[in-house]
């Protein structure tokens, strides 16, 4: 399993925060890290510190989500994964946004929908081969759905940009 460090942009909104805490909660051996004033190579070079193999880096554009990227951490460097995720719509349980974000998260994963291999590669997940995984992601063309504990936590509209 890929450990993944999952961060904001500067300042983020409700709806990146509730983004970030979905994903930590759903995706097993997951950190998270508010960015704060801290550059993009501060986290990498900490991300590479505690062993992480990804940083998942959700970005904003005029107050709202924008798109989500994954840097691939290597011990010479480091690269963009393809595809970016472009978020065109937020719709986040009212639940995830009270959430603690530091409990809750899964011991397993699933993966399902059309988009399910593009998603397992830039997470760096395998499906869990548990009968019942914790937390399952559904990815479409159009759409990511976030379930855990059998539950809706979040819904992105998106794209896949090269």
């Amino acid at each position: 399993m890929v450990a993944v460090l999952i961060t904001t942009g500067k300042k983020p909104g409700k709806g990146i925060r509730a983004i970030a805490k979905a994903l930590f909660s759903a995706v097993p051996a997951s950190c998270l890290e508010g960015r704060g004033s801290r550059t993009l190579a501060s986290l990498i070079s900490r991300a590479k510190k505690r062993h992480l193999d990804r940083v998942c880096a959700i970005y904003s554009e005029d107050g709202k989500p924008s798109h989500i990227a994954f840097l691939s951490l290597e011990n010479e460097g480091h690269h963009w994964l393809s595809p970016k995720i472009k978020i065109k719509s937020v719709a986040a349980s009212p639940s995830i946004s009270k959430t603690k974000a530091k409990k809750g998260q899964a011991a397993g994963i699933k993966i399902t929908g059309a988009k399910a291999a593009t998603l397992s590669a830039l997470l760096g997940a395998a499906s869990s081969k548990r009968d019942e995984p914790i937390s399952t992601m559904s990815a479409s063309a159009s759409k990511i759905t976030i379930f855990s504990d059998g539950r809706k936590t979040l819904e992105l509209g998106v794209a896949y940009e090269k």
